[in-house]
């Protein structure tokens, strides 16, 4: 929600329910004036109906009392204000036809009254045409004005009722015009406070956006110097290539590992190009080309020469990426790896260096496994043949140290042969393939069964699956651990090996948690032997270390080789024990799922 919140999606929801909000009550706003402005207008229109009417009906007294004047005194000083008078009369029954026709009552009303004002108008007339002689009737003179006076109320009576009409239509109107009065502060008001919170909401969103995008600018300042720093350590440059301008980008450490000033070149394919070494120039550009066609092109080392004359090995990637306008673009980093080049070449002559002495050290083994066993053979046979052909002229003595002689021999063969197979394991040459490790155990078993039988030791082995290991040292490897169970064995007591398979993860095992490797094959061999204190659980695997030096023979070269052997690998081997309880060796090979 709110990753929702800071979108520009949500941006553009809340700024279009703004506008429209304030659209609605601009739109009310405008309605309500325009209300208040046709209610004015109404009311004015009523005032000016009952102003024209009185005024028309003003004109009738005015126009009865200049007739009445000018019958009583016969002078004409009467006739010009009644003709005066006769024409507003036309003129106001005009403005009120115009003023009333959209009132069809009133309009109805209208024309009666002026059917009225007008027999009124010529009533008068037609009496002021009467003569003197006329006149001086009673009975004459008495019916003009008895029927003037009539037809004046009825039309006062008219113009009244229309007048009350008018009154009743101002009153309903008024009655409108206060109830819209009334609205019109609360929908200013309201208008205005929307506003201000409109006003003060976006103030807040634009503060916050504002301090979010400093934060995100001293982020972006921070990730900048960070970048500039790492690529000063890590001994690389970013660039970018603008296509379709052919305009090149690129950052302040791409100029320090081209050895040059920003300033004293153009950035363009030309820079990219210019120290380039010329064996490498060629290559450059069609792996160019390649960035502006493949989606992944792969990484290219080339060579350039440096002001001085230096030569650089540089690595190269980019990327093709295309913005939001259209534009394509490649983003590429140039990494300055001559000193790892360098480094290589090192290792190579190191590598050289060791295969020289590696040839060297086989020379030696050769020496060592027929030079130095061949006096011991020698020596030992004469041995042999003293001690059958002048057995009985030496004397006990003599005999004794022949005994110590032989034995000397002996384990003098022994260290040789095992310091040989120790060796071997040292070799480079080792090739992992899958192998049937049962079969490997029956090769062991078949190879131990003189010293199986003759100590009636019990075997027990699980059932292994295939491993990918180097057979020959899980060969040796097995000899020497079973072997060393027979060797070490508690005296009366009959021999037993346990050998079981498990698969486990390195997760479960304390030593193996910092393994790159997630999976192991976990071989366990326990014994029934005379066991070793758990403090040399560790030492025991030490080259030419023995814990049973006086009772029992050996080099203390067996287990150092199982150890090598387990390296080789890339697992682990483990050892645990109790005195006169058994000895237990836990062996982890790696392998992938």
């Amino acid at each position: 929600m709110n990753e929702f919140a800071k979108s520009h999606k949500f941006l553009k929801i809340v700024f279009g329910l703004g506008l429209f909000i304030i659209l609605c009550l601009g739109g009310y706003s405008y309605k309500h004036i325009q209300q208040l402005s046709d209610t004015r207008d109404n009311i004015t229109h009523t005032y000016e109906i009952t102003l024209e009417l009185e005024r028309m009906l003003a004109q009738v007294y005015y126009a009865k009392a200049n007739h009445r004047g000018f019958i009583i005194s016969q002078d004409s000083v009467f006739l010009h204000p009644f003709i005066t008078n006769k024409v507003k009369i036309v003129g106001h029954l005009y403005n009120l036809e115009v003023l009333t026709k959209s009132n069809d009552v009133q309009h109805k009303n209208l024309d009666t009254l002026s059917t009225d004002v007008r027999s009124l108008i010529s009533y008068l007339d037609q009496t002021i045409s009467y003569n003197q002689s006329q006149l001086r009737e009673p009975d004459t003179l008495k019916n003009v004005f008895i029927n003037s006076r009539y037809k004046e109320d009825l039309i006062r009576t008219r113009t009244t009722n229309m007048v009350d009409l008018e009154n009743d239509v101002l009153e309903i109107r008024q009655s409108e015009n206060s109830q819209v009065l009334n609205y019109t502060p609360i929908i200013l008001y309201s208008v205005l406070i929307l506003t201000l919170i409109l006003l003060m909401l976006a103030y807040a969103r634009i503060t916050h956006d504002i301090n979010y995008l400093k934060r995100i600018n001293r982020t972006l300042d921070l990730y900048k110097n960070s970048s500039q720093q790492a690529e000063i350590i890590g001994q690389n440059g970013t660039w970018i290539w603008n296509i379709d301008d052919n305009t090149f980008e690129f950052s302040d450490n791409f100029y320090r590992l081209m050895g040059v000033h920003p300033k004293n070149i153009n950035d363009g394919l030309d820079t990219f190009l210019s120290n380039v070494h010329k064996n490498d120039r060629a290559q450059l550009k069609r792996h160019i080309i390649k960035m502006k066609t493949e989606e992944h092109p792969p990484f290219m080392n080339y060579r350039i020469i440096d002001p001085n004359y230096n030569v650089k090995h540089f690595k190269v990637y980019g990327q093709l990426v295309e913005t939001k306008d259209g534009q394509k673009q490649i983003i590429g980093t140039t990494a300055d790896i001559t000193a790892d080049v360098e480094n290589l070449y090192t290792i190579e002559n190191r590598n050289r260096e060791l295969e020289h002495n590696n040839k060297e050290l086989s020379t030696f083994n050769y020496v060592a496994s027929h030079d130095l066993q061949e006096p011991l053979r020698k020596i030992q046979t004469f041995l042999s043949r003293l001690e059958i052909e002048d057995k009985h002229s030496l004397s006990q003595k003599g005999l004794h140290y022949i005994e110590r002689v032989k034995s000397s021999a002996a384990r003098m063969r022994m260290l040789i042969d095992d310091l040989l197979q120790y060796s071997r394991t040292n070799k480079s040459d080792k090739k992992f393939i899958d192998t049937d490790i049962n079969n490997i155990i029956n090769d062991v078993l078949e190879e131990l069964s003189p010293s199986i039988k003759s100590t009636g030791a019990i075997i027990n082995v699980d059932e292994f699956p295939k491993m990918k290991v180097t057979p020959f040292q899980m060969h040796q490897l097995f000899v020497n651990i079973i072997n060393n169970a027979i060797k070490y064995r508690k005296e009366n007591v009959t021999p037993k090996v346990n050998i079981t398979y498990n698969e486990v993860k390195s997760n479960t095992v304390k030593p193996l948690q910092q393994s790159l490797f997630k999976y192991f094959h976990n071989i366990s061999i326990t014994d029934n032997g005379i066991g070793f204190d758990e403090a040399h659980a560790d030492k025991i695997f030490i080259l030419f270390k023995r814990l049973h030096k006086e009772k029992y023979d050996g080099t203390g070269i067996g287990l150092s080789i199982c150890k090598k052997i387990v390296d080789n690998h890339n697992g682990y081997i483990l050892a645990s024990g109790e005195p006169n309880v058994g000895a237990k060796f836990d062996i982890y090979i790696p392998f992938l799922r």
